[in-house]
């Protein structure tokens, strides 16, 4: 027979396990969701008359690349993408920091 303490630790190891995994099947069906609205509006771009609207496209990516700045659109989106990795590695460093300072507070 296991002690209370014993069953308690493995009461808690089951309850992390099952949360795990509810949270990874909510990742799987966030994710499908995000694939399907990426493939809908693939479709919904292929599937537009061409003609007029390229035309306005064309115009946007002139004005875009005009007289050499597509050099700060491309630092402009690198910056963006750096700060977006830099800000997801801070929150998954601070929540495990959190996690670890309140596991040492229990034991």
């Amino acid at each position: 027979m296991y002690d209370t303490a014993m069953r308690v630790r493995l009461v808690k190891k089951r309850t992390r396990e099952i949360e795990l995994r509810k949270k990874k099947n909510r990742l799987q069906r966030l994710s499908v969701v995000c694939m399907l609205l990426a493939v809908s509006l693939a479709y919904a771009a292929v599937s537009m008359p061409g003609e007029p609207h390229m035309e306005k496209l064309e115009m946007y990516g002139m004005v875009l690349l005009h007289e050499g700045a597509s050099g700060y659109v491309l630092t402009g989106v690198a910056a963006f993408s750096v700060a977006v990795i830099a800000t997801v590695f801070c929150v998954r460093l601070y929540k495990n920091m959190r996690t670890r300072k309140h596991k040492g507070k229990v034991r």
